[in-house]
This record gives C-alpha cells, structure tokens and sequence, in this order.
C-alpha cells in the first residue's frame, strides 16, 4: 500500500495536518485501487482543502514501484548501499581547506593615441610615474612578466619622503573633509583636466607640516580647525 500526502502545517505536541492526495493498493503486480471511490471518514472541510480533492490511481511515476527484473534489483541495491558508503566516507573527511590562487597575466602594451582614436595608436608607452616629481627616481622594470615588481616600483614611488603629490592630495581629502570642498575642487584629479588649487601656497603649507608631523592625521585636522590664519584663508576663497 502506497499513500501520497501533503504536510498542511505543524500544530502542537508534533501533530501535523496532512492533506492526503494519492492511494495505490499492489496486490499481485495490480493496482487494485485504481478507479475505485476513495473516501475519508476525517478530512478538514474548508474551501481549499477537502476530501472532494482526493484522487485515486498512479499519476505515472511508475519508476518508483520496485523492478520485478531480478538483475536489474540487485544493481539498485548495489547502486544504493554503494551511495551510502561514499556518503558515509565524505562525512568522516575533515573540512577541506581554502586556497587562494593567483594567476599572473603578462600586461599588455599600451600606446599614445592620435587624438585619443584607439585604432590610431602613435607610440609605445612604457611604465613609468610622472616626471614633474624629479626628486624620486625609481626604476619601473619593462618585462612584461614582471607586473609584481611594477606595482612594487609604484609604492616605492607613492610612499617615498620625497613625493609631494601624495602628501598634497592626502591633505586636499582632509580639507575637503572638514569644509566640503577641497582646496582643489578635483580631489580625484590634479593633472591639466582638473581644477587649479585656490590656494598653492596654503596646500604646499599643509602638505609640508603634515609630512613633518609623522603624517598625523589628528595633527593635521587640529592644525586646520585650530589656527585663524587658516580659517580666515578658507573664509577669503
């Protein structure tokens, strides 16, 4: 005997509703319930669930019903106690490990472009950092293999004492921080696209103290909300 149900809803004390949708009775191979009336001596007669819903016979699924052939029995339950062998074998294995890969991708080459047209390359490119910073020299290497030791030229070039850019843009993001608007009004841009500073002297100031003062965050924010120098400064822009 084989009855289909449905789980309704979980009432208390582990009693759950079910609506049941299925029978099928085997009596020698045959389906002996099928096209007989089912009744139900309980069902919950409401407008959704009831026992008018219940259904008799197979809706197909004939593959579950257990194969008469005797090899093909065997091979199901080879196939069976077989998955629950591997299963019970990747349980007892500890968690595996993360690991974390990354795949070098030799750079491609870049080039000027004649009036920015990317199929009218002009020259090639090769890395290297701005050359209005004179007092930094640091050597980009070429190979095109050698992107590790690239982006270790760039922090070199970035972090050295001598690099103003890097120490002008930090101050300009505290500015802008404090007042809303930067000293130059194109944080992100310092090049010939963006803005002129509106006050050079006041940003070479600020940058020059916060790189004598262990590049202090906290020393450069009082300097900048503490002097009235600076604040009459900003008022003036």
């Amino acid at each position: 005997m084989r009855v289909a149900s449905s789980l309704l809803y979980k009432r208390a004390n582990d009693a759950y509703l079910m609506a049941f949708g299925e029978i099928e009775v085997e009596s020698q191979g045959l389906n002996v319930a099928v096209d007989k009336p089912v009744t139900a001596s309980d069902s919950l007669e409401t407008t959704q669930w009831s026992n008018k819903f219940l259904t008799d016979g197979f809706d197909g699924r004939l593959w579950l019903r257990f194969p008469d052939d005797f090899a093909v029995r065997e091979h199901a339950v080879r196939s069976v106690d077989e998955y629950a062998a591997l299963t019970k074998q990747l349980a007892a294995l500890p968690e595996p490990r993360q690991f974390y890969g990354v795949e070098s991708i030799p750079a491609r080459k870049i080039s000027q472009l004649k009036r920015g047209d990317v199929t009218r390359p002009v020259a090639e490119v090769e890395p290297g950092a701005p050359s209005c910073v004179e007092a930094v020299h640091v050597e980009f290497p070429t190979d095109p293999q050698a992107e590790g030791k690239r982006r270790a030229a760039l922090a070199e070039w970035l972090t050295d004492a001598r690099n103003p850019l890097t120490r002008r843009s930090i101050v300009n993001r505290v500015w802008q921080y404090h007042f809303g608007r930067g000293i130059v009004a194109t944080p992100s841009d310092f090049g010939r696209n963006g803005i002129a500073p509106s006050n050079p002297k006041l940003l070479d100031f600020l940058a020059d103290e916060f790189a004598n003062n262990g590049e202090s965050i906290k020393k450069l924010s009082k300097l900048i909300l503490t002097k009235r120098d600076l604040s009459a400064i900003f008022c003036q822009q």
